[in-house]
């Protein structure tokens, strides 16, 4: 393997695990945002 293609292949790994990084804090930010969303439904039923 050449040393340009070893390095572009670690540059997609990288940016792989930064995806995957990405993808874990928008499905928390969206637990967050749908709890926000539940407290603010019970607030206006009270």
């Amino acid at each position: 393997m050449s040393k340009e293609y070893h390095s572009f292949v670690e540059l997609l790994k990288d940016a792989h695990h930064r995806l995957d990084q990405i993808e874990r804090d928008i499905m928390m930010i969206n637990e967050v945002c749908t709890r926000i969303e539940h407290q603010q439904l019970i607030k206006h039923v009270k």
